[in-house]
């Protein structure tokens, strides 16, 4: 069962309402990356399976990274994926903790 599990943990993942559409408007003016702990299979199933993996220039995720957020390196990965520095960007979490403070 679990790995039953581990096979499709994202595959029939769906965006919330009205995500799709902003994240394709903003895709048409700035690069986009994602920063993600988890594993890296599950996180690209979700965004495949949402249509979002199509508007992100750099994916980032812990497992295939080799640290979690909050470790800086991380977010240095995803910034010279994206070709930027960290003065050039702004980045989005939901966790002070583990993405706002380590980010800044």
């Amino acid at each position: 069962m679990f790995n039953d599990f581990k096979d499709q943990y994202g595959v029939t993942a769906v965006a919330f309402d009205g995500a799709l559409e902003v994240v394709k408007d903003l895709s048409n003016s700035f690069k986009l990356g994602i920063v993600s702990n988890g594993r890296t299979r599950g996180q690209i199933a979700k965004l495949e399976s949402t249509g979002l993996a199509q508007f992100f220039s750099a994916v980032v995720v812990s497992e295939a990274h080799g640290v979690k957020k909050p470790h800086h390196s991380i977010f240095n990965a995803c910034l010279e994926k994206l070709g930027v520095t960290a003065q050039e960007s702004v980045f989005i979490g939901d966790n002070p903790d583990a993405d706002i403070l380590p980010a800044h």
